[in-house]
């Protein structure tokens, strides 16, 4: 029995969801931790923490991304292909990566703009 599309979309979008606050709790933990450590602000640690741990999965895809290692394996000197499913896993993890990182970049914005008091 198959679901219907909308209850998987629902599910991927609570997956995605679930996924990106786990990334934003571990970087914004540890950039809060270095901010109490140095004494520094708040808000503005939390959101360089979003920057960073977004930035970073950002890169992922994008240094990985060119030639998928799932993509074609090497074994001595005999190259074979893994077969489109490995590489459709491959290219959806990929745009995981990068959504979760963007949507960690859009959260230090919102913490950004909401969270820093005016000059």
């Amino acid at each position: 029995m198959s679901r219907a599309p909308r209850s998987v979309l629902v599910a991927g979008i609570g997956r995605l969801l679930s996924y990106a606050g786990i990334a934003a709790a571990l970087a914004v933990g540890l950039a809060l931790a270095i901010a109490v450590w140095r004494d520094s602000d708040l808000w503005r640690a939390a959101a360089l923490g979003l920057y960073l741990g977004g930035g970073l999965l950002v890169a992922v895809p994008v240094l990985f991304g060119a030639r998928s290692p799932m993509t074609v394996a090497e074994v001595g000197y005999e190259k074979f292909d893994l077969g489109p499913e490995a590489r459709k896993a491959w290219y959806a993890q990929s745009a995981a990566y990068l959504v979760i990182g963007l949507v960690l970049i859009g959260a230090g914005v919102l913490i950004e703009v909401a969270g820093l008091p005016s000059p």
